[in-house]
């Protein structure tokens, strides 16, 4: 067949592939909702697992705490992300651009590790701000309850702001500076002109964010398995975990994801209906300079709030675990008589620990490395070639962002249940791929896109083979997209839980499945000691990744 070249070969089976890899669980998800077995073993096909699920007072309440959780969330992220974006983007406040890259650590420390740190923190029987408010305001009780949906919310939301602070920012940053001018020439101040000119112009990038953080809230595991159900505060998410976790029931736990995709659904729904037959024209032909609004005296009004920030998701979370993880035992409040690293080398003595930090290192590294080859076929596939295809490839490789690590966890494992990789690290790899894919796939995209196709075809004509041309021509051009999608997707599989925690087994556990199963045997400062010991690989990693991207290799 002429016309199948090896090129043409090697997207077909990479498009197909990864089509397959998101598609499959999907359909399995729908296929295994609507199973039954009848008293003869037989399958056979009902709505049951959904009157089921649906008439069941336990769901009904998690779908409500979801809600209540994920809309908080959502407020929160809001509440810290938009001011964040506009101090940095529109005004004189000091110290701009060092805090605008610190912005993006929590992301990549994400909520998982500030779920651990905040019950440190605030827990009523072992919180140390509990401990210092109660011990220095002479207070009769704990004024601080993180074990609740706001404190659930307040958790998640904190360390989803960087993904409002991306977006907003963004767009903030183009704006034309003469639509505020007119304002304020009008007589409206800073404040008025930022709720009547710059919000409403920003929209489209604050409700997409908006969207992604209800979404991705939505199908959090991490927080609410940490906070909320040691007091049986439960969403949709842990309803799944404890159905597969302790009476496995595929038929329901797909019912109940797919329940979940119907909330993720809404909030898309919901941002195009906002959105539809509004103008949010910004950037036009007329050439124009940013304008830098000047704060005055509110300079450093502003930069404390920033601070504040930085503070509640980076200084007091880890200050927290080297403070608990340093002590021979943790009540609550920090004693220096009991300082020991017993913890520390109890940590590096466990089996499970050695394992789960060789297990996660191979996953994230050989992850990570699919994950780039993939996505450079697929940037090639989706942006170069003339196929019509490109486009519903590159929804269906976007997909799983919608539907949150849980639900496709779930639909991961039941596809590859009954195959050889159940039960080792190469099922995590696969439900890490299908999830985050398209976290690899966007950074090499924006850079093949930079690239002039007239040097592609120079290089074909002058007789150089599609893998030739992609070694001499494409690679040294995509190499700083190559780098920042390979350490983002790095860091990514290293932090990862959601997805970890439904798929591992004895043998494959990883470090973030490991702290929860020192959470439910060991004392607290081991926990910590083995959250901070993941959050300095994390770190390490991080480092790396903003000195070769000077923060810019972010994308969603």
């Amino acid at each position: 067949m002429v016309w199948l070249t090896p090129e043409k070969a090697i997207k077909v089976v990479i498009g197909v592939a990864a089509s397959a890899m998101v598609l499959g669980p999907v359909a399995t998800l729908i296929h295994g909702s609507l199973s039954l077995e009848d008293p003869s073993g037989r399958t056979v096909y009902s709505v049951e697992n959904y009157v089921e699920v649906l008439t069941d007072d336990r769901i009904r309440e998690a779908v409500l705490t979801t809600l209540a959780f994920t809309l908080g969330a959502t407020g929160v992220a809001a509440l810290f992300g938009i001011p964040l974006a506009w101090l940095t983007a529109r005004t004189d406040m000091p110290a701009r651009r060092p805090l605008d890259r610190l912005y993006l650590l929590p992301f990549f420390i994400s909520s998982f590790q500030g779920a651990i740190a905040w019950k440190f923190l605030a827990s009523p029987k072992i919180g140390i701000l509990n401990g210092l408010l109660v011990g220095g305001l002479g207070l009769t009780r704990p004024p601080l309850d993180i074990h609740t949906v706001g404190g659930m919310a307040f958790v998640e939301g904190l360390f989803l702001t960087p993904i409002m602070y991306l977006f907003a920012k963004a767009t903030l940053a183009g704006m034309d500076p003469r639509l505020e001018e007119s304002s304020r020439v009008a007589g409206f101040g800073v404040l008025q002109t930022a709720r009547r000119i710059t919000l409403p112009l920003a929209a489209p990038g604050i409700v997409s964010a908006l969207l992604l953080i209800f979404v991705t809230a939505a199908g959090s595991l991490a927080v609410p398995l940490f906070l909320g159900a040691p007091v049986r505060i439960k969403t949709l998410s842990t309803q799944i975990f404890e159905i597969l976790a302790f009476r496995p029931d595929y038929g329901k736990a797909s019912a109940v994801s797919l329940v979940l995709v119907t909330l993720t659904l809404a909030g898309w729904l919901g941002q195009q209906r906002a959105t539809r037959g509004q103008r949010f024209v910004t950037i036009t032909g007329k050439s124009y300079a940013p304008r830098v609004i000047p704060l005055g005296r509110w300079r450093w009004a502003a930069l404390a709030f920033c601070l504040g920030f930085l503070t509640l998701t980076l200084v007091l979370p880890i200050a927290t675990l080297v403070l608990v993880s340093a002590s021979r035992v943790w009540t609550g409040r920090f004693d220096p008589s009991l300082l020991t690293a017993h913890h520390y080398r109890a940590v590096f003595a466990s089996e499970v620990v050695r394992r789960a930090i060789v297990n996660t290192l191979l996953i994230s590294t050989v992850g990570a490395t699919l994950a780039v080859g993939i996505g450079i076929v697929l940037a090639h596939a989706i942006h170069r070639s003339r196929s019509r295809l490109g486009g519903p490839l590159d929804f269906v490789v976007t997909m799983p962002i919608a539907f949150g690590g849980v639900v496709i966890g779930v639909g991961v494992l039941l596809t590859y249940i009954h195959t050889p990789i159940y039960g080792t690290v190469w099922i995590i790899v696969a439900g890490l791929l299908t999830r985050f894919e398209v976290f690899a796939l966007r950074p090499i995209s924006s850079v093949l896109l930079a690239i002039d196709p007239e040097l592609e075809e120079s290089a074909r004509v002058g007789g150089a083979s599609f893998f030739r041309m992609l070694r001499d021509v494409l690679y040294p051009l995509l190499k700083p997209g190559i780098v920042s999608a390979w350490l983002i997707v790095f860091i990514i599989f290293m932090r990862e839980f959601d997805i970890a925690s439904l798929l591992y087994a004895h043998q494959s556990v990883v470090m973030s499945v490991a702290i929860y199963i020192f959470s439910e045997l060991e004392p607290s400062p081991a926990v910590a000691a083995l959250a901070l010991v993941q959050a300095v690989i994390i770190l390490a990693a991080t480092y790396v990744f903003m000195k070769l991207t000077g923060g810019r290799g972010v994308a969603f």
